[in-house]
């Protein structure tokens, strides 16, 4: 499911990406400078996506220690893009929600898949 998840998260992000033609912060604010010039759209984050994907997918039926792990990891990577001047902090957000949303789109399709193995 974990490799589900990814595939699903990538895909709705970069399809979304070209279509919300959000500048970054640094496009935006003045006081916001890159060391590095990034082109993309900002909105979403798909390294939020990506970190927030990561933790539900691994941190599913573990310990609660094991859980705040995963996720103070991905908060981790939100706020350092946030931090950054990379994104703003709706983009991250988003980037999140799409990750959880992924993740239960991949448990549908998997238990799908395993309900209709079961019965064939």
């Amino acid at each position: 499911m974990f490799a589900l998840t990814i595939v699903i998260q990538f895909v709705i992000v970069y399809t979304l990406k070209p279509f919300l033609h959000v500048p970054r912060p640094g496009a935006q604010l003045a006081d916001v400078h890159l060391l590095v010039p990034i082109f993309r759209n900002s909105f979403p984050s798909a390294d939020s996506a990506m970190a927030f994907s990561i933790a539900f997918s691994l941190s599913s039926g573990e310990k609660i220690w094991v859980r705040a792990l995963w996720f103070g990891y991905a908060a981790l990577i939100a706020y350092e893009r946030v931090y950054l001047g990379v994104h703003f902090p709706l983009d991250v957000t988003a980037g999140a929600l799409i990750a959880w949303l992924s993740y239960l789109l991949a448990g549908r399709i998997a238990a799908s898949l395993a309900w209709k193995m079961n019965t064939s």
